[in-house]
């Protein structure tokens, strides 16, 4: 279900980890091209473990794929399209996501969010991180919601992280998850890594935040964005 290959986009550099706790779960992340100028990031994170969370991400997978290019266009849209599509198809499970697009002519990115973890974005103007936030309900639970949509201006050396809830909610041997403040300071702190580099050291400084006894809790993505 997952990407084979990078999106090849001549100003942005991509990476990206996965580390499922079965053999199959559910979150899901998808690089969707609209045109040769507008490249859209999907996540989600479907509640729950192993094969029911797995067939609603293909079920996610489905829908999102079969949105018409116009709506691919528009967060908010996109995500009124899914919502509807997946209203009442998902049991007592619910659905987390973001969707963002990246317009590499105005170098902007519009997105929205429904209920997902904030990603977070690194000002390289003035080294700081900004929660990616908006207002937004989990997806397929409620009829006829709308979504919010915000824009931000990309500088170079910008970037943007996104992650599913299992990376800032793993706890360490006093149960204190690693925490958005923890992913904040992380990011600010290691900006200047190479994007492939920044993801797989995320992942170690979170896998060390664990006891050494422990396994991860919860399915984990990890996607970094490196504007040049």
């Amino acid at each position: 279900l997952l990407p084979a290959e990078y999106p090849s986009i001549s100003d942005v550099k991509f990476a990206a980890k996965y580390i499922p706790m079965d053999i199959v779960g559910g979150d899901f992340y998808d690089f969707i091209k609209i045109n040769d100028n507008e490249l859209g990031i999907f996540i989600s994170d479907v509640s729950g473990h192993g094969v029911p969370a797995a067939l609603i991400t293909s079920m996610i997978k489905v829908a999102a794929t079969s949105v018409n290019k116009t709506s691919l266009r528009r967060p908010s849209k996109f995500f009124e399209i899914i919502n509807e599509t997946l209203f009442d198809k998902t049991a007592t499970n619910f659905i987390t996501a973001f969707y963002g697009i990246y317009n590499k002519e105005n170098k902007t990115f519009k997105y929205s969010n429904a209920g997902h973890c904030a990603p977070i974005y690194y000002d390289s103007n003035d080294n700081t991180t900004h929660k990616m936030e908006t207002d937004g309900i989990v997806l397929g639970a409620f009829e006829g919601v709308s979504f919010e949509e915000k824009k931000v201006q990309i500088n170079s050396g910008d970037k943007i992280i996104l992650y599913t809830d299992g990376l800032v909610e793993t706890m360490d041997f006093n149960r204190n998850q690693y925490g958005l403040r923890g992913l904040q300071d992380f990011i600010e702190k290691n900006n200047e890594c190479p994007i492939g580099q920044l993801v797989h050291e995320l992942y170690n400084d979170v896998f060390e935040w664990m006891p050494s006894s422990s396994s991860f809790e919860d399915d984990i993505v990890i996607i970094g964005l490196d504007f040049k």
